[in-house]
């Protein structure tokens, strides 16, 4: 895509683009009036077309496969709950193309969080392409994950001997496998590993370097290794048909470290620039190396070359190769993906190490496609899809608050909320942001996808967001800012009356809530409100119905049964 000159980071706080019309009709209230009050059932989501991966443990999941209940995981290595699944329908879906060549497919309403220097902003897929566009220079990344945990996994080959044997193993041989290597401390690792099943290598007369894996006692049995082998569909594999088998690439973080361990010992090298490079003649195995690297949170690109070599004076092309470049690692774990003491004391700290992030190359749009969301359980609903691809899942009211701050417009955004277990705080703990933080987590979570944690704690301590226990407003007179009643249908009648009338000049307010979610009874502060200010004319009421609802379609089946 062309890009044109760019304003700056600033253009990065926008209003999301509304999905359906009364969404927009909301916005467009928000903007219009000096109250508006919102009501229906909640669900928002942002959409991944259907054969998007989604880490789970062991493997992963087609988003369209993914269940409530079901775990996945998050860049910060932690397995959280789906709380939640939308289909969303067909939608104009875009690929981001990162420069270490992974891919990942996204609706444009689809949240990311972006990289732009040292700022972090969450902005929707097609607000970032107006971005990419304007931008003459390609400095926008996203973040990179931290190693995957998985479950330590029971092996019969050791990760490492596997490593070995598919960089410097023969395992076309009519006996048992061969591994070729000059490197004594490689062989004694090897040999000590194998020790415990009854195994050694024995060094073969007539070879310089090549040992033959074979029991310690004779036996007339077959060889374990060459069993496991076959079992793994790798006996008999010539370099260009090895790969890594697939439960190995799930193995716990010491065993993926332990097989690249084997992997760069054999066919890996420490450039004197620092760089750490794998070459393999075989596309599957720089795949599955590339993913390994990946799991890790590190940056890994293949390139290919046609080697040459002369042969009777006559110049001929070798089998295509693959070179792997791998960087983005802290030192600690960098150092660990060789064991050979010569190449671990090689490598050293390179300038993107530490940066835990990636560039993003390319942008370009692939069409229609049936798309699904998920809401999980995580703080910054982050998780991973694509190529361990850091991205975000699912507050109209809380994006448009933060435009007015950043436009200069108001001063301030007021969170209220009823808390309907008790309305005397007096006996949690913490002062009145500590005692509250269970009720507004939601709309926190809202301000951090915005603004960031950081930011979000500035304007908390210059009291540009004040938390306001709707138990704590009678007598005060609010002016210059932009109040938000979550969970309205929890406010009794005489608690909205008094909220309503706490109203000064210059102040917007965003009233939400669903009528049938409530823990009061049907006649609540909502309601009441919905039916005496309906012909209001500073007064907006949108109500949403099932259209606008993104969950599943079991859920919205039920929520037509419970209204008809």
């Amino acid at each position: 895509m062309s890009r044109k000159k760019q304003d700056g980071p600033s253009r990065w706080v926008k209003n999301l683009t509304p999905r359906t019309n009364k969404q927009a009709d909301y916005i467009e209230a928000l903007c219009q009036f000096p109250i508006v009050i919102a009501e229906g059932a909640a669900g928002s989501g942002k959409a991944q077309p259907w054969y998007s991966k989604v880490k789970v443990p062991n493997g992963w999941k087609n988003i369209s496969d993914i269940q409530t209940g079901d775990l996945v995981s998050t860049p910060d290595n932690k397995l959280v709950k789906v709380l939640n699944t939308y289909p969303q329908g067909l939608k104009p879906v875009y690929r981001m193309t990162l420069n270490d060549g992974r891919t990942v497919d996204a609706c444009e309403d689809h949240l990311w969080k972006i990289i732009y220097g040292t700022k972090e902003r969450l902005v929707s897929f097609k607000d970032f392409i107006k971005d990419y566009e304007s931008s003459t220079r390609n400095r926008f990344y996203l973040p990179l994950c931290n190693p995957i945990e998985e479950e330590e996994k029971e092996f019969y080959i050791h990760p490492y001997v596997l490593g070995v044997l598919l960089g410097d193993g023969c395992l076309v041989t009519s006996g048992t496998p061969t591994i070729s290597s000059a490197d004594i401390e490689l062989i004694d690792k090897v040999s000590e590993l194998v020790k415990s099943l009854g195994y050694c290598l024995h060094k073969i007369p007539s070879g310089k370097y090549e040992y033959t894996l074979k029991r310690i006692k004779k036996t007339n049995s077959a060889n374990d290794y060459v069993s496991k082998l076959k079992e793994l569909s790798l006996w008999k594999k010539r370099s260009w048909e090895k790969h890594i088998p697939n439960q190995y690439l799930y193995g716990s973080i010491e065993q993926r470290l332990q097989l690249i361990q084997g992997l760069m010992d054999t066919d890996g090298t420490i450039s004197l620039n620092n760089g750490l490079l794998f070459c393999t003649t075989s596309i599957t195995l720089a795949q599955q190396m590339q993913y390994l690297i990946h799991s890790l949170g590190g940056f890994c690109s293949i390139k290919s070359r046609i080697p040459t070599y002369t042969y009777n004076g006559i110049k001929q092309k070798g089998r295509i190769a693959y070179n792997l470049h791998i960087s983005r690692l802290n030192i600690n774990l960098k150092k660990q993906l060789c064991s050979l003491q010569r190449k671990k004391d090689r490598i050293k700290k390179g300038q993107y190490d530490d940066s835990n992030k990636i560039r993003i190359d390319n942008i370009e749009y692939i069409g229609m496609q049936d798309c699904y969301c998920i809401l999980i359980d995580h703080e910054e609903h982050l998780y991973l899809t694509d190529n361990f691809i850091v991205t975000h899942n699912t507050l109209l009211a809380v994006y448009r608050a933060t435009r007015e701050i950043d436009d200069n417009s108001l001063d301030r955004i007021i969170l209220v909320r009823p808390i309907v277990a008790t309305e005397d705080l007096g006996y949690l703990p913490g002062g009145i942001e500590d005692k509250v933080d269970p009720y507004m987590r939601p709309l926190f979570d809202a301000l951090y996808s915005r603004w960031g944690p950081a930011v979000v704690a500035k304007k908390m301590d210059l009291n540009e967001i004040e938390i306001a226990p709707l138990a704590y407003m009678r007598g005060r007179t609010l002016n210059n800012c932009f109040v938000i009643l979550d969970e309205a249908q929890n406010t009794t009648v005489d608690q909205m009356r008094m909220f309503l009338t706490r109203m000064g000049d210059n102040v917007k307010v965003a009233i939400t809530g669903d009528i049938t979610q409530y823990d009061l009874g049907k006649y609540n502060g909502l309601t009441w409100a919905l039916a005496k200010l309906k012909d209001c004319p500073s007064v907006a009421c949108i109500k949403f119905d099932i259209k606008d609802v993104v969950r599943s379609d079991l859920a919205k089946q039920i929520l037509e049964y419970i209204d008809d």
